[in-house]
């Protein structure tokens, strides 16, 4: 040691002038194709001294190409990208690396940074159209199962890819992951089109609940598949997570357990784990959910996933006997709800409090939705057509709009709820026809519930019929601390003592009491119009009653449920029913009376039917 020594377990003198270049691999990257390659490094010089000349070298464990650059001027500090000029022909798989073998002629100082990191690479599957057929052996165009296929693409893609199921071919018994393939973009997807065919695996472990599976895929749409859980004890139908984005699921049909009473079961779940639900993880961005049908489960579509992640759109999807709701947002953000028809029609158990579409986050719009027979076959439980809550404990981001839906035909004798808003702020309530008018049915009905402390929450232009025998309140607002405005709904009931416009600070008004309550806040331009509806036999709902044409008051609510533009003002309630109806001639007769022309013509305005 000298008499002031250096720290750590050397003592060093330091060199000066050294020679040093260190290697990087550049290109290149994922994924790489078929064929020739050009091989590119970063070399940098890490030392003081300008390097003239470098040796390169390449090598897959079998072939070795070296090249020599020469009156090169790299000063201390700067990089610079080499290309090869022998490209690498690649034919499957190979390990790569390379390598500096000279600098300067010599030697460098240090040797430790001379090697790329060794590089596991195989062909990009290329851009087309396959088949997957069962009855024909993987080669070609043709692979045997899902799983080939995936297979095939793990390298990443050229470019499109389709695969298309052999109708008739299936089923295929299997579980199917599809990872982040390299290469997808908005541009370069890859489909899979079912064709009607089933994906059904033989048995589901508690590990590993899924029937098919997009973990980190992106750009995947997935479309006109049966995917259904079999008889298994557990069974995620779909289930995207770990950051799935910007995939579609269309035109499926996806089947799960329409008994099981337990979280075992989920049709379309979005977030969570392979064994877990209740896991709040990035669930994704920008996943539409368009045009399926659902079939049982704990829930039909259930989101699991983080405030900040959003963009999602669940659309024009049949979601059926679920046991607790058809649609769950869970620290959701961004989503959007819209045409859906949502239903328990058959389903023989019922959760204590069921639910068309439960949601706890923020920003979301759920809207033209029909909700309907959420316990047809039972009677005594609590029933929310739309429940939202929960969510005064994280801040306050964007507006959740809850317009143009249509909820109907709630039957039972326990309490049904219409939209019940809980400890949810920032919550607007638009042109949504809420009816209960079920004469078979009995219990307390709820049109709108408000209950815990929230501010600034809108009830407008909502139509809300309570005929239903027992107690019924159109307006139930619980909490007085809440910040609440409603105006402008059309609010009626069967002329009964037991039905009132409003509930507040403990008793129920008429409506020419519930003005006065919170003048200028609760409901001063509001009516009591009966709606004579179309044909509530058959799910249409639009109103008849000319009297309630404009009565409402614009929102930002530009159409209606069936995509009507709105007029200004607008109609209350979930349909814009001023528009004039198409009209088709059924039958014209015409005959001679004498001098005149006698002419006799039938006309239909709208044919009722059900889909």
């Amino acid at each position: 040691r000298t008499t002031q020594p250096d720290p750590g377990a050397f003592e060093f003198t330091p060199a000066v002038d050294l020679l040093d270049a260190a290697i990087k691999w550049k290109y290149p990257d994922v994924p790489w194709v078929s064929g020739n390659n050009k091989i590119t490094v970063t070399v940098v010089n890490t030392q003081s001294v300008t390097i003239s000349s470098l040796r390169l070298s390449y090598t897959d464990g079998n072939v070795v190409k070296t090249q020599d650059f020469q009156g090169l001027n790299l000063i201390s500090g700067e990089s610079q990208y080499f290309s090869f000029t022998d490209l690498y022909f690649l034919n499957g798989s190979a390990t790569i690396k390379a390598y500096i073998s000279l600098v300067n002629s010599g030697a460098d100082s240090f040797s430790r940074n001379d090697t790329t990191e060794e590089r596991s690479v195989c062909a990009a599957f290329a851009s087309g159209t396959y088949s997957i057929n069962a009855n024909q052996a993987t080669g070609g165009n043709n692979f045997q199962s899902f799983g080939d296929a995936v297979r095939a693409l793990l390298c990443g893609i050229t470019g499109p890819v389709v695969f298309n199921v052999i109708a008739g071919s299936g089923p295929y018994a299997e579980q199917v992951t599809i990872p982040f393939i390299d290469g997808t973009s908005e541009t370069n997807t890859i489909t899979f089109n079912g064709n009607g065919d089933t994906l059904r695996p033989i048995a589901i472990s508690s590990g590993l609940r899924y029937v098919l599976q997009l973990d980190a895929s992106q750009f995947i749409a997935i479309k006109n598949l049966v995917v259904s859980t079999g008889g298994n004890s557990f069974g995620y139908g779909i289930h995207l997570f770990n950051g799935a984005s910007n995939n579609i699921i269309e035109n499926c049909v996806v089947i799960t357990d329409s008994v099981a009473t337990s979280t075992n079961f989920f049709g379309i779940l979005l977030g969570g784990s392979s064994s877990s639900h209740n896991t709040s993880t990035n669930a994704g961005n920008s996943n539409r959910l368009i045009g399926n049908i659902v079939k049982g489960g704990y829930s039909g579509i259930h989101y699991n996933g983080e405030l900040s992640k959003g963009g999602n759109v669940f659309s024009n999807n049949r979601i059926e006997n679920f046991y607790y709701s058809g649609i769950t947002l869970n620290n959701s953000y961004s989503v959007n709800v819209i045409s859906n028809k949502i239903s328990r029609e058959s389903r023989a158990s019922s959760h204590s409090g069921v639910r068309g579409i439960d949601i706890s986050g923020y920003n979301n719009l759920i809207e033209k939705n029909v909700i309907y027979d959420l316990n047809k076959a039972v009677n005594s439980t609590n029933t929310y057509g739309i429940y939202i809550t929960n969510l005064a404990t994280t801040p306050v981001i964007g507006l959740n709009t809850i317009a143009n839906n249509l909820l109907y035909r709630f039957n039972g004798t326990a309490s049904r709820y219409g939209i019940f808003v809980g400890t949810a702020p920032n919550t607007r309530l638009y042109n949504n026809t809420i009816s209960f008018d079920n004469l078979n049915a009995s219990g307390t009905s709820y049109g709108i519930y408000q209950n815990g402390d929230a501010s600034n929450i809108e009830v407008y232009n909502n139509l809300i019929s309570l005929k239903r025998p027992g107690a019924g309140y159109g307006l139930y607002f619980n909490t007085l601390t809440s910040d609440i405005i409603s105006d402008y709904n059309n609010i009626i009931g069967d002329g009964s003592t037991s039905k009132f416009v409003g509930f507040y600070n403990g008793s129920g008004c008429v409506l020419a009491d519930w003005k006065n309550v919170k003048p200028g806040f609760f409901d001063i331009h509001s009516v009591a119009l009966e709606p004579l509806f179309t044909d509530s036999v058959y799910g249409n709902y639009r109103p008849t009653n000319i009297d309630l044409d404009n009565r409402g008051i614009a929102k930002g609510v530009t159409d209606d449920i069936e995509n009507i533009g709105r007029a200004l003002p607008p109609d209350i309630g979930a349909y814009e029913f001023g528009t004039a109806l198409p009209i088709t001639l059924a039958s014209f007769k015409a005959s001679a009376s004498g001098n005149n022309v006698v002419t006799k013509w039938v006309i239909v305005s709208e044919e009722n039917g059900s889909d």
